[in-house]
């Protein structure tokens, strides 16, 4: 399907007039902004962003302080559903905006500031008490008041707690200190240390280096170690309450406020990095130049919105666009594939479309399973309707496959192993009979399947160098579209599939394909030989000399930059691979009947834990093992097929995605009141 075609455009705008400018292209949505200049100087604009960034900073540092998770566990959506709404932020201006935004969020942020706040003390103070009642913890059974001893104005007393490996290098590097040791096992020893007021400096020092603990005698009330003990254990007792009954409040808000805080965190992330574009507009002193892609479709509307601006339309026709893929709603989903390989360039079609028809087609033959499809459907229903949006594409491309794996289940007549042939379905066990025509009882059956699968590989590659020449042909690249492009796909649709199939029909003998009698199955008014001398050999070998002469065509005609010389060479190598590929790219769709087998042979054997009533949970079981790890191991199968053997063939995916100017986020959603008159 063909991009949607967008043009490059300047517009110029008083530097006074940005955000009404920008409260304009916001009602587009549509416009991708590509300046990369600085910032505007203008004083409205600064205040405003100045302010939505300290108001976005106080939000984050909330919201992570709580805890608050970005998005709920897929188990909790799916269970619960979506419980939070987008919410709308009606307001007239930006100003208006910001400044509902922050008188909504003040409350919560002060409240929420002052818990932590108290909660920072409340654990400081219960710590340092800790300590202190573990260093006291060792001196219990000296029931002596240490104030006499602090009473001194000639010694000072301290005790220390030290690591057993630095007692010894303490004591050395204080020499002239009176010590005693009041406590010491193999980890710490506790001293009881008299210094002179002049070595308090140097004392401060080496226990810093050596990792000692003091306990200071001077900050405590008392200092019998005894009565101190039972007196830090009381309001340890009464803090770590109060710390609880805080912590507690701060749940209690993180529950009640969590959603709000996160909304509101959103609004103001959306605003910033929405003006944050719009603010880029050059170096002029009283002007400034927004420069942005916009569709064609939409310049008018553009030209009637933004009266306060001259629109100049640069380029209607850029190469270097960003691309806007414009797909119908049922094969939006399908663009997780092309993206697998990137978005297109503007030169390039958009394969969307053709991978939403094909793509299940794939999926549904790999996983052909009527009972486990209409599973994968119901859960792909689930996902698009009970989890937040941005899964909504995964839920229908779920949905979509799962629907095209119970068709292929009902064509090879199968359902969770069991044989719908088999079961009484009254009325209709004929009709499933009848229209299981890809049924896998016999020899002859799997030879079929694997037949279909490498024809509609076929197809498939020969749909890619189609396309090929359409993008060469777009490309205004005629040459390399005539000698190149359109003879591989005559090479490989025309004289490849007469030829495969009249070898087929000849048992693959090579001897007899130019003398068999027999009509061609593809051309039954012929005979295999005749077609083999009148079409298949004359017009392969007419073909493979343009592919030869394509490099050296494409260079004399300018299209292609390189020498002469080399273009005699590369066009024989590229003739030669291409030949490899086509036998090599067909086989490899031969995976499409191999994973339906190993399905189907898997699927047999939990079938037989059917008989048995013991083995149903095993059954179960097993019937959720092979949807959870072969549903995704055909999709990975579905997209290789695609981005390995199609891609390669037409599609670069080397473009740069359109971004649009978007207003809407998971949880919030910025509304102007007058923007439909924001022009006036």
């Amino acid at each position: 399907m063909p991009l949607e075609k967008v043009a490059r455009v300047a517009i110029v705008i008083p530097r006074s007039a940005i955000l009404d400018v920008s409260r304009a292209l916001a009602s587009l949505g549509l416009v991708h902004l590509a300046q990369d200049e600085g910032f505007t100087s203008d004083r409205r604009v600064a205040e405003l962003l100045a302010g939505l960034r300290g108001l976005l900073v106080s939000l984050d540092t909330v919201a992570r302080d709580l805890s608050l998770k970005e998005e709920r566990p897929i188990v909790h959506q799916i269970l619960r559903g979506r419980i939070n709404e987008v919410r709308s932020f009606d307001v007239a201006a930006w100003e208006a905006f910001f400044e509902s935004v922050r008188e909504e969020a003040r409350p919560i942020i002060e409240a929420l500031s002052e818990l932590f706040r108290r909660e920072r003390e409340l654990s400081a103070t219960i710590e340092s008490k800790r300590s202190l009642l573990a260093s006291l913890a060792v001196l219990r059974e000296l029931d002596y008041d240490l104030s006499r001893l602090k009473r001194s104005r000639y010694l000072r007393p301290l005790i220390v707690s030290v690591p057993k490996g630095a007692k010894e290098e303490l004591l050395r590097s204080l020499s002239k200190a009176a010590h005693y040791t009041v406590y010491e096992d193999e980890r710490v020893a506790v001293l009881l240390l008299i210094v002179l007021p002049s070595q308090e400096k140097e004392l401060d020092r080496i226990m810093k280096v050596l990792g000692a603990t003091p306990l200071p005698l001077e900050d405590l009330p008392e200092v019998n170690p005894s009565k101190l003990t039972q007196r830090l254990r009381l309001e340890l007792s009464e803090l770590e309450r109060e710390l609880q009954a805080v912590r507690r409040s701060i749940g209690e808000m993180a529950r009640e406020k969590g959603e709000q805080i996160l909304t509101l965190r959103e609004a103001c992330s959306l605003a910033l990095g929405y003006l944050e574009k719009v603010a880029r507009v050059g170096t002029l002193k009283y002007f400034g130049v927004l420069k942005a892609y916009v569709p064609l479709r939409m310049l008018d509307e553009l030209k009637r919105k933004l009266t306060k601006g001259v629109i100049i339309v640069e380029d209607d026709r850029p190469k270097e666009a960003p691309t806007l893929m414009s797909n119908p709603r049922w094969a939006k989903a399908f663009e997780l594939v092309t993206l697998a390989q990137g978005p297109p360039a503007h030169t390039e079609i958009d394969p969307t479309p053709i991978i939403a028809f094909i793509f299940p087609i794939f999926y549904g033959l790999m996983f052909a399973d009527a009972g486990q499809g209409l599973i994968l459907a119901l859960a792909g229903l689930l996902v698009a309707q009970r989890l937040e949006p941005r899964y909504r594409r995964w839920g229908i491309l779920l949905l979509t496959c799962g629907i095209s794996a119970t068709v292929g289940g009902l064509l090879t007549g199968e359902a969770f192993g069991l044989k719908l042939a088999e079961l009484n379905f009254g009325p209709i066990t004929e009709f499933l009979a009848a229209i299981s025509v890809l049924r896998l009882e016999t020899t002859e059956d799997i030879i079929r399947i694997l037949a279909l699968s490498v024809w509609m590989g076929a197809l498939h590659l020969a749909l890619a160098f189609l396309l090929d020449v359409q993008r060469s042909l777009k490309e205004s690249k005629r040459v390399k579209a005539l000698t190149l492009s359109l003879p591989t796909f005559l090479l490989y649709a025309v004289v490849g599939t007469l030829f495969a199939t009249g070898l087929v029909a000849s048992n693959y003998s090579f001897g007899l394909l130019l003398t068999n009698d027999a009509s061609h199955p593809l051309l039954p008014l012929l005979s295999i030989g005749q077609v083999t001398r009148t079409i298949v050999l004359p017009l392969g070998i007419v073909l493979s000399l343009l592919i030869a002469l394509s490099h050296l065509l494409s260079i004399k005609a300018g299209e292609e930059a390189g020498r002469l010389t080399d273009a005699l060479i590369l066009g024989p190598i590229e003739w030669f691979l291409r030949i490899t590929e086509f036998l090599a790219n067909s086989i490899s769709y031969v995976r499409i009947g191999i994973m339906l087998l190993a399905h189907a042979v898997v699927m047999g054997i939990v079938a037989t834990l059917y008989g048995y009533p013991a083995f149903l949970p095993l059954a179960v079981l097993g019937n959720i093992g092979v949807m959870l790890l072969e549903g995704l191991i055909v999709y990975v199968q579905a997209l290789r097929l695609h981005v390995y053997e199609w891609f390669t063939k037409f599609y670069e995916g080397k473009g740069t995605i359109f971004q649009g100017l978007s207003l809407t986020g998971r949880r919030a959603k910025i509304i102007f009141v007058a923007l439909a008159g924001a022009g006036k």
